[in-house]
């Protein structure tokens, strides 16, 4: 078992990241409604059409349970919009694409505004920092635990892994005001 964490102030970026984000949720909680997710949101657990190119099932349902949809939305945006791939490590190629991430956005509220109250709209944003956060800190903890979770490639694959969504989330930390504006307007104009 490793007995350090790799990162310096690690510790202090996680206790400042925890309590802002857990309170964020904590505020608005009893707000948001509860449903079936699927929690691995992604791309790859879509079966698509040869033909078509289109969407035909969703597979790799182990993971649904009850939950918030801002896990499903968080996620998803997460996976499908960021420029790169998990096991990126050059990070000045790491970035939420904003112009994805928007077009996630307007498709998913044209169809699914109706069916959510306006706390889950507005964190929709703090939703993607939220799943970028949690799944770096996955990353990080299955590194420190020798890698049991995981799949690994080689050896420091999910420390790159931890600092590749570490500088996602930055990004979308910096993207995070205009994001919740774009949320904010379309959810008025639906």
């Amino acid at each position: 078992m490793r007995s350090t964490i790799p990162y310096k102030n690690t510790s202090i970026l996680y206790r400042t990241f925890s309590r802002r984000y857990c309170l964020c949720l904590g505020c608005t909680k009893s707000k948001f409604t509860s449903t079936f997710i699927g929690t691995r949101t992604k791309l790859n657990n879509i079966l698509m059409s040869t033909t078509t190119n289109k969407g035909v099932a969703v597979i790799d349902l182990d993971t649904v349970m009850p939950g918030s949809v801002l896990y499903d939305i968080g996620d998803g945006i997460r996976s499908a919009c960021a420029n790169t791939f998990e096991d990126e490590t050059d990070p000045n190629k790491i970035f939420l694409n904003l112009d994805l991430a928007k077009a996630y956005i307007k498709g998913y509220l044209e169809e699914m505004a109706c069916s959510l109250t306006y706390d889950e709209v507005r964190c929709i944003g703090l939703s993607i920092r939220i799943l970028t956060y949690e799944l770096a800190l996955r990353f990080l903890t299955d590194y420190i635990n020798n890698d049991t979770y995981f799949k690994i490639k080689y050896r420091t694959h999910n420390k790159d892994r931890f600092m590749n969504q570490f500088y996602l989330l930055k990004d979308i930390e910096q993207k995070a005001n205009e994001l919740d504006a774009y949320v904010e307007k379309l959810y008025r104009d639906v």
